[in-house]
C-alpha cells in the first residue's frame, strides 16, 4: 500500500471536519455575544469527536502499513541458487561499475530477485544506488551544471516522496519587503494604527519521478572499469541535463519549475534587439535585491557579445585585450554560459540569479532496474534509471522597496520595450 497516500487520505478527511468545526466557530464570533448556540456546541462536540476518531483510526493504519513494510524490508533475502551472483552490501562493491556489473549479473538468477520499492510503488522497482556512488553520479563538471551546487538543497528525509512545506514571508505584490507590516511615527499620546497583518505563505515542493534507461553491450558485463568510464559518465551527464534543464525552464508540470520565465522575475528591457549592451548590464544590477550568491546565467550564444561589451567610453570591460584569458566574472559576479537557456536576443538570454533562493527537494533517491529482454535480441542489457526530485523559486513575485520599485533575487532581460 502506498503509504504517502494514505497520509494524505487522512489529510484530507481531517481537513474536511477540521473546516466544519471553524465555521461553527466562525458563525459565532460574528455574533455580539460571541456564544456558541445549544445545537452549534452539539454539532461541534460530534465533530470534534468524529475528527478525533477519524484521525487516530487512520494514523493508527498508517503506523501498521510503516511497520509491516518495514518489517518486509527487513526479510527481504533473495535466495540465490548461485550465491556468486547475488547482490553484495554497498561496502563491498569496488566502484559504481562493479556495482552494475552484478545487478546486471543477477538476471540470470532462477530465483525472484530482491528489489527495493519506493513509497509501495511497484513500478520504481529497483537496486537502490549505494550513496557514494550517488554522488559519483552526480559528479560532473562545474561549467556543465549551474543550478545544483548553488541553491538550497534539501535532502530527501524519512519520507522521500512526501510534500515538503517551506514557511515564508509573504512580500509579493504590495506587501513589501515587511510582508505587510508597516510603522508609522506618532504624537506621545496619539492612538497607535494598526501596522497590518503580517502575510505567509507555504511553499510546496512534491518530488517529481524522472527516469530513463541506456543500452549496455552484454560484452561489458564482466569488465568493471570499462562500465565505470562508459556507463558512469553517460549516466552523470543525462541526470545533471535532466535536472538541469528543469531547473532553469521548467513548466512546474510534472516536474520542477524553472526560476527562468517564472513570475518571481523581475524585467527589464533591453535597449538594442538581438543584443546584450553595457546597460542593460547596469539596469540589471539596479533591479537585484541585496544579497550574496548571485551568479550571470547567460546562452552560449551570447558569449562573442559578452566578450565584447564595452562601456560608456568604449573600453572592453571584459577583459582589456584579446591576449588575456576570459576572466570569469562581470561587476565581481561570475558569468556561467549554458546552451539550455534561450539563445540570444530572446527573453531570458541573460538572467542575474541568487541561487540561495532557489529550493530543491531530493525524494527517492537513484535506483537501476535490469531489464536483460527488451534488446536481448540486440545482445545488449537495458539499464533503468529512476529518482525524484521537485524544485522551485522561494519567491513568488519581485519585492516592491521602499522606494516603490519591484526587486527581484532573479532578474531577466527581456526584449525591447
Amino acid at each position: 500500500m502506498n503509504i504517502e497516500k494514505m497520509k494524505r487520505e487522512r489529510d484530507e478527511a481531517v481537513k474536511t471536519l477540521t473546516g466544519e468545526m471553524r465555521a461553527i466557530i466562525a458563525a459565532a464570533e460574528s455574533r455580539s455575544d460571541k456564544a456558541m448556540t445549544v445545537e452549534e456546541e452539539a454539532k461541534y462536540k460530534e465533530l470534534e469527536a468524529k475528527c478525533a476518531a477519524e484521525y487516530d483510526r487512520r494514523t493508527a493504519e498508517i503506523e501498521r502499513e510503516e511497520r509491516l513494510q518495514k518489517m518486509e524490508a527487513a526479510t527481504a533475502v533473495a535466495v540465490k541458487s548461485e550465491p556468486e551472483i547475488s547482490v553484495k552490501s554497498p561496502d563491498k562493491f569496488r566502484n559504481l561499475g562493479e556495482f552494475i556489473s552484478v545487478v546486471m549479473a543477477s538476471r540470470n538468477s532462477p530465483q525472484p530477485e530482491t528489489r527495493l520499492t519506493a513509497l509501495g510503488t511497484p513500478s520504481q522497482a529497483g537496486y537502490l544506488v549505494p550513496p557514494e556512488f550517488i554522488r559519483e553520479l552526480r559528479k560532473v563538471d562545474p561549467e556543465s551544471t549551474i543550478v545544483r551546487d548553488r541553491a538550497w538543497v534539501i535532502p530527501p528525509g524519512d519520507s522521500p516522496g512526501a510534500t515538503t512545506y517551506i514557511p515564508a514571508l509573504d512580500q509579493s505584490g504590495n506587501n513589501g519587503v515587511y510582508g505587510g507590516v508597516v510603522m508609522s511615527w506618532l504624537a506621545e499620546n496619539a492612538a497607535r494604527p494598526n501596522a497590518g497583518d503580517v502575510k505567509a505563505q507555504q511553499i510546496a515542493l512534491t518530488p517529481n519521478f524522472i527516469g530513463g534507461y541506456m543500452d549496455i553491450s552484454n560484452a561489458l558485463i564482466g569488465n568493471y572499469d570499462a562500465i565505470t568510464s562508459y556507463a558512469q559518465n553517460q549516466m552523470s551527464l543525462s541526470i545533471a541535463n535532466s535536472e538541469e534543464k528543469s531547473f532553469l525552464v521548467g513548466t512546474g508540470v510534472g516536474q520542477p519549475t524553472g526560476f527562468i520565465g517564472h513570475p518571481c522575475n523581475v524585467l527589464t528591457n533591453r535597449e538594442t534587439a538581438g543584443a546584450i549592451t553595457f546597460k542593460d548590464i547596469v539596469n540589471m544590477l539596479s533591479l537585484r535585491l541585496s544579497g550574496f550568491g548571485y551568479v550571470w546565467i547567460a546562452s552560449r550564444s551570447a558569449f562573442s557579445q559578452i566578450v565584447s561589451l564595452k562601456d560608456t567610453a568604449g573600453n572592453l570591460i571584459w577583459q582589456p585585450s584579446a591576449r588575456d584569458a576570459s576572466p570569469g566574472v562581470l561587476f565581481g559576479i561570475p558569468v556561467l554560459f549554458s546552451e539550455r537557456v534561450p539563445t540570444l536576443g530572446a527573453k531570458g538570454d541573460l538572467v542575474l540569479a541568487n541561487l540561495q533562493n532557489y529550493a530543491i527537494k531530493d525524494g527517492m533517491p537513484i535506483s537501476i532496474l535490469v531489464d536483460p529482454y527488451t534488446q536481448g535480441i540486440t545482445n545488449a542489457t537495458r539499464i533503468i534509471i529512476n529518482w525524484s526530485v521537485d524544485a522551485k523559486p522561494m519567491l513568488t513575485t519581485p519585492i516592491k522597496g521602499e522606494d516603490g520599485i519591484a526587486r527581484s533575487s532573479f532578474v531577466t532581460l527581456d526584449v525591447p520595450a
